[in-house]
């Protein structure tokens, strides 16, 4: 069987994808991955084949809705949602499959939920198409991309789909335990759950003293891997928790400095780039934006959260967390540095945030992982056009 993954100009967007792409590989299946050219070394590192299409990464996806700039929150997530991913990023992925078919036609397609114009390819194609979730659902977002997605269909030679119906007629594979579902909200009938997994270790070495015993907590903190003005927002988390009596580590990103955040006291460890999957079990709080990957490796590990959400689907992200037990979140009208201490010690302090966050950690633990899902997608492969992905 021949796959195609897809998934927008992202690091945050391609790791959901490996671990079900590197399962078919090793399956035996001859597997791509299509998206811009910022993903090619995280691919190389992993093995797989890269074809590069669309925009290089989110920045140039941003220089491309050029009034974001002056949005933040909702506003931002709804401008980069419709007119960055869904009018800029959709149209050129969407070329880039229908240019792979050419000489390598897949026989299935599978794209991060955000990612919105190579199904569309598929449904040209007459390939069945499955969305694997990178992101928080939120089921206005679809009313969002119908416009520029019906242009983009309509370019393609695709008849009218009102409301996207065909989107996720063939399948939808949720990363989100039970505990962390909206009721009010419901994924598409279609969806069907993919244990996640951080795939963010492959050719680093966790440092020795992050493995050695240590008699105080450990609190991390990382405002995830985009933002140029994450350095400044991660100093003054930095700052505000220093005087705490528990080991502070944080992360900036791989692309920046850590001498940014100048000299540190001797409970604070700053790095570039740590892997949460070894950061977080290795922590007993973690302090961050409430982006999907560190939410869910949190949520994966049994860490509490306490969550500081800003734009995308940070505040989606923290109000499931909360709801579910396992995170307080902070308003920005409360995320002075006394407060961010009182609830920092608050919650380290109080078992019951620990208890639940194991609850939502075995339910994760419980959902079927890649090698379990891999058989749906070969049989929905083999179903055509007009199949639908079975339960695992």
């Amino acid at each position: 069987m021949r796959i195609a993954f897809a998934c927008n100009p992202a690091h945050g967007h391609l790791l959901p994808l490996l671990p079900l792409a590197l399962a078919a590989r090793d399956a035996g299946h001859d597997v791509v991955v299509l998206g811009g050219r910022s993903l090619e070394p995280t691919l190389a590192v992993a093995g797989l084949a890269h074809v590069e299409a669309g925009p290089p990464d989110l920045p140039a996806v941003f220089a491309a809705v050029p009034e974001a700039a002056e949005q933040t929150g909702r506003s931002l997530a709804v401008l980069i949602w419709s007119r960055g991913f869904a009018g800029f990023v959709a149209p050129a992925l969407a070329d880039g499959v229908l240019d792979l078919a050419r000489s390598w036609r897949p026989d299935i397609l599978v794209h991060d939920d955000s990612e919105q114009g190579t199904w569309l390819a598929a449904e040209v194609l007459g390939i069945p198409h499955v969305a694997l979730q990178a992101t928080a659902w939120r089921g206005v977002m679809v009313r969002l991309s119908e416009d520029p997605l019906g242009a983009l269909g309509a370019r393609l030679g695709l008849p009218p789909d009102p409301g996207l119906a065909r989107w996720h007629r063939h399948g939808f594979l949720a990363t989100r335990p039970p505990s962390l579902l909206n009721a009010a909200d419901p994924l598409p009938p279609t969806a069907r759950p993919l244990r996640p997994r951080p795939m963010d270790e492959a050719g680093f070495e966790l440092p020795e003293w992050l493995l050695a015993p240590r008699a105080r907590p450990r609190v991390a903190v990382t405002l995830g891997t985009v933002g140029p003005s994450r350095a400044d927002g991660v100093a003054a988390l930095v700052a505000a928790l220093a005087p705490l009596d528990a080991e502070i580590v944080a992360t900036v990103g791989a692309d920046l400095d850590p001498a940014h955040l100048g000299p540190q006291p001797a409970n604070v460890h700053v790095a570039a780039y740590l892997p949460m999957s070894g950061l977080l079990p290795a922590s007993d709080l973690v302090v961050f934006h409430g982006g999907s990957g560190t939410m869910l490796a949190a949520a994966g590990a049994g860490v509490p959260m306490l969550l500081l959400p800003v734009a995308a689907d940070q505040p989606e992200n923290a109000a499931r967390c909360a709801a579910a037990g396992i995170a307080r979140v902070l308003p920005a009208s409360e995320r002075d540095p006394s407060t961010m201490r009182d609830a920092v010690e608050a919650m380290l302090g109080e078992p019951a945030w620990r208890l639940a966050a194991a609850r939502v950690q075995a339910e994760i633990e419980a959902m079927p992982g890649p090698f379990h899902v891999l058989p749906s997608l070969e049989r929905l492969a083999a179903a055509g056009p007009d199949g639908v992905i079975e339960p695992a």
